[in-house]
């Protein structure tokens, strides 16, 4: 079927296993199990696809993904809500409290409050910054810490002093989550 329909398997770019059965040494099993695949019609066009291992977090499966045609945006970043913020007791008075005290007026009720919002948004940065600091550049670095473990467990095998330093980083990770 895959010749017939002449679709290419885009392989990836760091490494070749999507699974392995999370042991060292001679035991060691480790397969592809994952695979991205495109019509050629598509590759035969000015296309960018590139398909990456992600990280397992300690499962014995990576899931990969796929991009394509990746361009780079050079404007702000979104604002994203963090679930941590809510096991903070605070947080919720805190909005409440910056609603309400808000003095901002738009041309409508709408405009206001996409206005109020705006001052909401630039509240919560500053608080999250005060109260927990950069915690997501720490995050983020034990990503990149995650992803190099990751890769050396790809393409050299476990070992004991991986699995240990694969596992101190997962618990890190999944602390920053709570």
């Amino acid at each position: 079927m895959i010749t017939e329909q002449r679709l290419v398997d885009i392989p990836t770019t760091n490494g070749v296993h999507t699974w392995n059965n999370m042991r060292g040494g001679k035991n060691k099993i480790a397969l592809r199990l994952d695979r991205f695949l495109f019509s050629e019609q598509i590759l035969n066009r000015d296309v960018f696809i590139e398909a990456k291992i992600l990280l397992g977090l300690g499962s014995d499966h990576s899931p990969i993904r796929v991009g394509i045609d990746i361009k780079k945006n050079n404007g702000k970043k979104p604002f994203r809500f963090v679930a941590f913020w809510l096991r903070n007791p605070q947080f919720l008075r805190k909005v409440e409290e910056w609603w309400t005290q808000s003095k901002v007026k738009g041309k409508g009720k709408m405009h206001t409050i996409q206005l109020k919002l705006r001052e909401i948004k630039r509240k919560i940065k500053e608080w999250d910054k005060e109260e927990f600091g950069n915690i997501m550049e720490e995050k983020q670095k034990l990503e990149r810490e995650m992803e190099e473990i990751e890769q050396k467990i790809i393409l050299e095998g476990r070992d004991e002093e991986r699995n240990n330093e694969e596992g101190r980083i997962i618990s890190q990770l999944e602390e920053r989550r709570k």
